[in-house]
């Protein structure tokens, strides 16, 4: 080039001998009638996987709704109170086949799932259901759990009103006043045979540690809190967060009425948890009492079998001097480890209206570790640790330092979404920090500054949680979980990290932009990371566009992954496969093959997916990514310009292609009307010099 000869050195991509398998297996779906008024009744929130690659799901179902011409409800509904959800488990072959389902509960009045399955060992699911009613206070109510159908009251032959049936449960009678709203606990085997099931509740006590004496039916209140999430470590002790939110009618012989007081009310000194109504166990609760309403999170650790209490702990210590009321409040995760410590995920939300000073929440059974608002923080995103006994280890959360003044009605939010070990020792993150006025403001992570309105990829060790890797990600408008009530999940694997998630308009995701026709529509797809956040590739699902789209659960087996979210409306393309309009609310199930996860990824050069040719030891040109599905971008760093390329298949035929200038040094090259292969692309210089890199599309 020019007056002097360049030295070029071509490095190439190692493509492994194995041939590369990327596509969409089978695509399932499930839907059914949905009742007026009601949306995103038939949705699945979660699932996991065994070795054998089955999969089994928690979800919502509606009335009529089935998976494979198979109804999950099998009886006729009865009465209006059936126009409502019922929820669902379930399991599923490899191949897309339904090989069982149980109602847990149906006559259920909330279109979300109020619950969580995971995995015990290799053997069975364990699933948390909230909200289970076994007492009803008017006629022909009705609930049906897992292969029983229960009339809670009715009208007898004789127009007597009686108040259920004989519950006969565990082999015991069960007793209603301690058992009306309840949780239900559920070990499943494989094949969907229930191995144990127990109803779990909460009462308040007086400051004896006895139960209120009043008139009317005793008030108790499910143990487990809606979405909240629960763990099992390795010894089999399962771990339950709640939030505190009892209170209880008390009769005033002077006032000759029942007074109602909450928790924070001093009369009340503790809490019993009971087990199927009979045996219990009693926490008290400590003299700092905090302000009405929903205000705390308690931690506790159960044996195995619920059969004894093992810890407890609450959340935020509730002392005179820090903050004590919960804004918009999420807990997203709870993880046990192999040394069966504790991690807890969750975004805090802070009531603003109360206070717009800058305040912290202590953690309960802790020293030194605050969850620290700025004087304009919304919400904030938090990590936290637990020793097996539930003692606090480390908190991680952003920092904010405010450097301007912004107007009050602007708000701050930090968040972290979702979690999840990877196979080096590590905790991988996905949040997000965001603020919505044009104040200068910085955000750190320990000492890394994170960037304002950033989407977030970052990892920490698990023992001391220092930060080990952190990425700001350029994703405009990015959404994880849904409008459906759903979490989302994150697989961690062989440098891979994997999430679905939303998108609106457009997405531009490793050198590839995914777009729909107007701004005020939603796409929807899975991405994948680096461990260190660097962008690899999207598969977009060519959803319709309605913001109503759910993301789920990701669950990874050897090559395949599982994945499963809620179309509101209209079709999707997966692939090959055209998933077309069924309702308002279809839930989907997907699995997609990808024989690259079977390998650790690594990146050539330092370098994403890309081929680098060198001069002195600096790079001429990236070429990125790779494999592509629609164009390449390439970053040019020569000396003359490039005037053409061209591509040649395996069979030495060549293609011109048309290089597109998107800016000083880079070019874009449109590969949408290729077919899938391996090519060689060729670069040709002004002066005719040619430099070859390999290509793989999609």
């Amino acid at each position: 080039m020019k007056n002097h000869k360049l030295s070029i050195v071509l490095l190439l991509l190692l493509i492994p001998s194995f041939s590369r398998a990327q596509y969409f297996d089978w695509v399932k779906t499930y839907t059914g009638s949905e009742a007026t008024g009601i949306n995103a009744t038939n949705n699945i929130k979660q699932t996991v996987v065994d070795s054998a690659g089955n999969l089994y799901f928690m979800g919502v179902c509606s009335v009529d709704a089935g998976f494979g011409g198979n109804r999950f409800l099998p009886f006729t509904a009865y009465g209006s109170y059936w126009n409502t959800p019922s929820i669902v488990i379930g399991g599923i072959t490899p191949d897309g086949d339904l090989k069982w389902s149980k109602v847990v509960n149906s006559n259920n009045s909330f279109k979300t799932v109020f619950g969580n399955i995971q995995s015990v060992g290799d053997s069975a699911v364990a699933c948390f259901v909230n909200r289970v009613g076994l007492f009803a206070n008017s006629i022909n109510a009705y609930t049906f759990f897992l292969d029983t159908l229960f009339r809670l009251c009715y009208y007898d032959s004789n127009g007597t009103l009686v108040y259920g049936q004989n519950l006969v449960y565990n082999g015991d009678t069960l007793d209603y006043a301690r058992t009306r709203v309840v949780s239900a606990y559920v070990l499943l085997d494989y094949d969907g045979t229930p191995k144990e099931t127990h109803w779990l509740s909460v009462a308040p006590c007086d400051r004896n540690g006895d139960l209120f004496e009043y008139s009317g039916l005793y008030r108790n209140y499910p143990l487990y809190s809606d979405d909240s999430p629960f763990t099992i470590d390795n010894n089999g002790n399962i771990i339950v967060i709640r939030t505190m939110t009892e209170y209880v009618s008390v009769y005033d012989s002077i006032e000759g009425r029942n007074v109602q007081y909450d928790i924070s009310n001093p009369i009340i000194g503790g809490l019993r948890f009971y087990v199927d109504g009979k045996r219990y166990f009693y926490v008290p609760l400590p003299d700092v009492r905090p302000s009405t309403g929903s205000h705390n999170y308690q931690i506790l650790k159960f044996s195995p079998h619920f059969d004894s209490l093992l810890a407890s702990q609450f959340l935020f210590e509730p002392t005179p001097e820090h903050c004590d009321s919960l804004g918009g409040c999420r807990l997203f995760d709870l993880k046990s480890d192999l040394n069966n410590n504790i991690f807890l995920l969750g975004t805090f939300g802070r009531d603003l209206s109360i206070s717009n000073d800058s305040c912290s929440y202590k953690i309960g059974g802790s020293e030194d570790l605050y969850l620290r608002f700025s004087k304009y923080d919304e919400s904030k995103g938090f990590l936290l640790k637990y020793d097996s006994i539930l003692t606090p280890v480390y908190l991680k959360q952003i920092g904010r330092r405010d450097l301007g003044t912004p107007n009050e009605s602007n708000r701050y939010y930090d968040g972290f979404n979702v979690m999840q070990f990877d196979n080096n020792g590590n905790i991988a993150l996905l949040g997000a920090t965001a603020y919505n006025d044009t104040v200068n403001t910085r955000c750190w992570l320990d000492s890394t500054e994170l960037k304002v309105k950033g989407f977030l990829i970052l990892r920490v060790n698990l023992d001391d949680g220092g930060l080990v890797s952190c990425k700001n990600c350029e994703i405009p408008s990015p959404t994880l979980g849904s409008s459906a009530g759903n979490s989302t999940c994150l697989v961690a694997n062989n440098n891979r990290l994997v999430t679905q998630l939303k998108y609106r308009w457009w997405l531009d995701f490793a050198g590839e932009r995914y777009e729909k026709a107007e701004a005020y529509e939603w796409g929807m797809g899975f991405a994948v990371w680096d461990y260190d956040g660097n962008e690899l590739y999207f598969v977009d699902y060519g959803t319709n566009g309605s913001s109503s789209h759910a993301t789920s659960s990701v669950c990874l087996v050897d090559s395949v992954l599982y994945l499963t979210g809620m179309l509101a409306s209209g079709g999707a393309q997966f692939g090959d496969i055209t998933v077309p309009n069924a309702g308002a609310s279809q839930s989907f199930i997907a699995r997609y093959v990808d024989t690259a996860f079977m390998h650790p990824y690594v990146r050539p050069g330092g370098q994403q997916d890309i081929q680098l040719v060198v001069r002195d030891g600096e790079p001429v040109v990236t070429v990125y990514p790779n494999p592509c599905a629609q164009r390449v971008t390439v970053d040019w760093d020569g000396e003359e310009p490039l005037a053409s390329a061209f591509v040649t298949d395996i069979s030495g035929r060549s293609y011109d292609i048309i290089l597109k200038a998107a800016g000083q040094g880079r070019y874009t090259v449109d590969f949408s009307s290729m077919p899938p292969a391996n090519y060689l692309l060729t670069l040709v210089t002004a002066s005719g010099h040619r430099i070859t890199s390999r290509l793989m599309k999609r």
